[in-house]
């Protein structure tokens, strides 16, 4: 529960390496595993200059929320948002929640059943975190005002869990059915248009059928010009940039689009590695990977992805970004807990990316 350096220019390497990897995601596309990669260290000491405009605080220390029962019980989800100050101490002051969005809410917006519940433990987690300044804190203050922090709470083994209705689960299952007998792709496909016709979706329902599609697609033909605008159409439903959202009334993601989002910017960055739009894969793949930590994704989807962005940052010629990105690879791989496989063709890759880091 939720619980740069110099650019190497072998576009034929590059070429051969992308295309090692397309083969090995459709051998690993829709297994699963889990598997807590803190408790693992590292092998790779270096650091990667964030694209993101940098935090002058980062959390240092937390104490886990413990899950409601009766949500647990009902099998509710949640995301709460909740806003704070820091003391001089790093110390978290004046905390509150501004808004929780569950599953049942995030289909009836009158629904309030679970909400103080999840707020409780959001604010009881939030007060025990501790923060230190970050490296881009030049003055190294620790006291501030209107901190943000989205606690999420995903019920383990409902990763890949969408609630969503009874029409989504069946068609969710269809589309699972096809990613291993692709003759079925077509006739799902038909399925799913229709769907989309219907004006009786809401906008979170519209978005995941609109994924569904965009999946299906990338399966049956990764190059395909159809993708890249059904998920753009997806991500105009759901905007999951909270920055944006002004009040508490604005009506902000819950747990099926936070789970969409997450999944979908792998989709995109493994859309712009098969392009070669290196920057866009970055932007993308680690869009995904720090949403699916923060909800405790830890499944294939993100063994593949760490995969992508190690391609994508040593096509970059960031060979710290690629040490790391196939160093936590390789930990997953090597997990008793896991399936997955690192393929050996990488590990020429791997070695030159090692060769360039600073001693």
């Amino acid at each position: 529960m939720w619980i740069k350096g110099e650019k190497i220019r072998e576009d034929n390497n590059m070429k051969y390496l992308s295309t090692i990897l397309i083969l090995f995601l459709f051998n690993n596309l829709v297994q699963a595993g889990h598997l807590d990669s803190s408790r693992h260290k590292l092998p790779v000491d270096c650091y990667i200059e964030p694209i993101k405009e940098p935090r002058q605080l980062v959390k240092e220390s937390i104490t886990y929320p413990r899950y409601p029962t009766g949500a647990l019980r009902d099998g509710v989800e949640a995301v709460v948002r909740v806003i704070f100050d820091t003391n001089s101490k790093g110390e978290v002051i004046n905390e509150r929640a501004l808004w929780s969005i569950n599953t049942l809410k995030e289909i009836n917006p009158n629904i309030v059943r679970h909400d103080k519940d999840f707020e409780r433990a959001a604010l009881r987690s939030i007060k025990t975190a501790t923060y230190k300044p970050s490296k881009h804190s030049k003055e190294g203050k620790l006291s501030s005002k209107d901190q943000i922090n989205d606690i999420i709470f995903l019920i383990e083994g409902n990763e890949n869990t969408f609630d969503l209705g009874p029409k989504f689960s069946k068609t969710l299952r269809s589309v699972v059915d096809a990613t291993t007998n692709q003759s079925k792709i077509p006739k799902v496909l038909e399925s799913l248009e229709k769907i989309l016709n219907s004006k009786e979706l809401i906008d979170v329902q519209r978005a995941n059928f609109l994924y569904l599609k965009a999946f299906l697609i990338y399966v049956k033909s990764p190059n395909s010009q159809e993708i890249k605008p059904l998920l753009i159409e997806m991500k105009n439903l759901i905007d999951t940039d909270l920055s944006r959202l002004e009040s508490p009334a604005d009506l902000p993601y819950g747990p099926n689009a936070y789970k969409l989002i997450t999944f979908s910017s792998i989709l995109l960055g493994q859309i712009y590695i098969n392009e070669q739009q290196w920057e866009k894969a970055i932007k993308f793949l680690e869009e995904g990977i720090h949403s699916g930590k923060k909800g405790n994704l830890l499944n294939v989807r993100f063994f593949n992805a760490h995969l992508q962005l190690g391609i994508a940052h040593y096509s970059s010629g960031n060979w710290c970004g690629a040490a790391k990105s196939w160093a936590r690879a390789k930990i997953m791989s090597e997990s008793r807990s896991t399936n997955y496989i690192f393929p050996d063709a990488f590990n020429v890759y791997v070695n030159y990316a090692n060769s360039r880091l600073d001693p």
